[in-house]
């Protein structure tokens, strides 16, 4: 169990938000594998797209989560407002509604806020 724990706290050490905001966009991957010709004909193209989507997702999961349990530093805090600020709805095909992923980070967010300041006023 010892073990376990010594891996997670490495693990946690090294943990890099910004580093996980920065790879979750679609269309610069999208053209970085036209460039490279790895895409294929429409249904490869939209089956990499949905596991891209999954993964984006999972990641922004896994944020909620840690934000849940521990909370996020300042330092991940700040970079996931700087994130979230330049997250539009427009941007995406949901024809201007917040996407999940978005709305799992911006959950992960109020997790992080500390608000006790304000329960002490009244």
């Amino acid at each position: 169990m010892k073990d376990v724990m010594d891996s997670s706290d490495v693990y946690l050490a090294s943990f890099s938000l910004s580093a996980l905001l920065d790879n979750l966009d679609w269309n610069r991957e999208a053209m970085n594998l036209q460039k490279n010709m790895a895409l294929g004909d429409a249904k490869h193209r939209r089956q990499v797209q949905d596991l891209f989507e999954e993964i984006r997702q999972s990641l922004a999961d896994c944020v909620f989560a840690y934000a849940a349990q521990s909370g996020l530093p300042k330092a991940d805090t700040l970079r996931l407002i700087d994130h979230l600020a330049r997250m539009k709805p427009g941007d995406s095909d949901a024809g201007g509604v917040i996407e999940n992923t978005t709305l799992t980070l911006l959950m992960a967010l109020f997790y992080a806020v500390d608000v006790s300041a304000l329960h002490k006023v009244n």
